[in-house]
């Protein structure tokens, strides 16, 4: 499997929900066309025709179920059997959550690829900690840097909002001098 460079994502299942019911709400925060819900609808698909329809997953997406920053805690504490939530967001409860951040880390498929095989173990054991069980990670496209005005160097970006995700972003912000700005992405995407 190809793996691209970026941030991971993860789906969670509480262990003491598994298998005990016929139809799971999977809350996810992106809007329903964005990549990451369009993949969780491909993964309900095919739990369906896998069980012969025994279980139906039903894809919340956009946040209408829980937020972002609300699902963890949701499948943790039972409220939904499943959910999808960008792994480095939960980077300041346990800094290995933001393995895939670092920028320029891996700067390749392959070395994305070899980054993560390093990580799935210990991450599944985290996860098992909190009563998770990690069931896939989806690559997050590659991210650039965008301005509304010419940017020489690092001092041009000095008060500039830049929209932070995680623990890395914002230190991106910080080192750059840039405004860090925890504003929730837009509901296309």
């Amino acid at each position: 499997m190809r793996w691209s460079i970026g941030v991971t994502t993860f789906l969670m299942l509480s262990v003491g929900a598994a298998m005990a019911a016929e139809r799971w709400d999977l809350p996810m925060a992106y809007a329903d066309s964005n990549y990451h819900t369009q993949n969780g609808k491909r993964f309900a698909e095919a739990v369906g025709v896998s069980t012969g329809g025994e279980l139906e997953i039903v894809v919340h997406g956009g946040g209408s179920l829980f937020k972002g920053n609300e699902i963890k805690r949701a499948v943790r504490t039972g409220q939904v059997p499943i959910g999808e939530r960008l792994l480095s967001a939960r980077q300041n409860e346990n800094p290995l959550f933001g393995f895939d951040s670092v920028p320029f880390l891996a700067s390749s498929f392959e070395a994305f690829d070899r980054l993560w095989r390093a990580a799935r173990d210990r991450l599944t054991e985290v996860l098992a900690e909190q009563n998770l069980i990690l069931l896939y990670a989806v690559p997050w496209p590659p991210q650039g840097l965008y301005f509304n005005r010419e940017i020489i160097g690092i001092p041009d970006m000095a008060g500039i909002k830049f929209r932070t995700y995680n623990a890395a972003t914002a230190k991106l912000a910080e080192l750059a001098g840039m405004v860090p700005d925890t504003t929730r992405q837009s509901p296309g995407g």
